[in-house]
């Protein structure tokens, strides 16, 4: 149902502010960007549906027990490095998570079912699957594996969006997405 895991460790930078060290975990679904372009293109969405069918391990996640500082901010969120010095250690502490954190949980996603029970967190933002509230992913896997915990999962969306002034990039169209969702699933 998915495709090999990736890992990737890669160097950022950002001039005269930091350089640092990330890492980067993503795996795709198959059939999941074909759902996600299609809902799409029924709202008009303003945005890239190409991270849709790619589930990524947020760096917040990888970084847990990182005790120096962090830029989770940046495009490609990193370990910040200040000083050569500060390179080792980084670099050591990465290779621990995946020994410890990232391998064991690649591990356990075996089905569809096991990458929903992944994301299947309250609230969603603890999964270290997370990818943001614009994203139509979340409900779609929810959906094709008619995972019990579907409700949940747009109930919780769906609260985030009504909270969103109504002219928010990307509220009405995850509105629209949400609805019908729950149309297509007898949901309230």
């Amino acid at each position: 149902m998915f495709r090999t895991p990736r890992v990737s460790v890669f160097g950022a930078t950002s001039p005269d502010q930091f350089h640092g060290v990330g890492m980067e975990v993503t795996f795709d679904i198959r059939g999941l960007y074909d759902k996600a372009l299609a809902e799409s293109q029924i709202d008009g969405a303003r945005w890239s549906m190409s991270d849709d069918a790619t589930m990524r391990m947020s760096m917040a996640a990888i970084a847990d027990g990182w005790q120096g500082p962090l830029n989770l901010r940046a495009y490609h969120p990193s370990l910040w490095i200040f000083e050569e010095s500060d390179l080792a250690p980084a670099v050591d502490f990465l290779a621990r998570r995946v020994r410890e954190m990232v391998i064991p949980t690649l591990a356990q996603l075996t089905s569809l079912r096991s990458v929903c029970d992944a994301l299947d967190t309250r609230p969603l933002t603890a999964s270290p699957f997370f990818k943001g509230w614009t994203n139509y992913s979340v409900p779609l896997l929810f959906e094709m594996c008619g995972h019990p915990s579907l409700h949940s999962v747009v109930a919780e969306m769906d609260a985030f969006w009504t909270q969103q002034p109504r002219d928010t990039w990307g509220t009405s169209e995850m509105q629209a997405f949400l609805t019908r969702v729950r149309q297509r699933n007898g949901l309230r």
